[in-house]
């Protein structure tokens, strides 16, 4: 209840944070090595403390991926789902 999860285009492909009311916007982090591309799908798990989202590797794999919202990369939840 404290934050949106916004998806930005531009410059990058990036789930992001935006709080309602007052507040900054926070980027969530991406490996730089593995940048993904195309997030389609993106929710609040009911905890608020994590998120999932679908996205494209830039590989071909379309993949499911949870993230902590307090820190740390995208692990994958399920790998080339269809």
């Amino acid at each position: 209840g404290k934050y949106a999860l916004l998806r930005f285009l531009k410059p990058h492909h990036h789930l992001a944070l935006v709080p309602i009311g007052e507040g900054e916007t926070r980027f969530l982090e991406i490996d730089p090595e593995n940048p993904l591309i195309h997030q389609v799908f993106a929710t609040f798990f009911p905890d608020g403390e994590r998120i999932i989202f679908s996205a494209n590797d830039g590989k071909g794999n379309n993949n499911l991926y949870i993230q902590k919202l307090d820190g740390g990369k995208p692990q994958i939840f399920a790998p080339d789902f269809k």
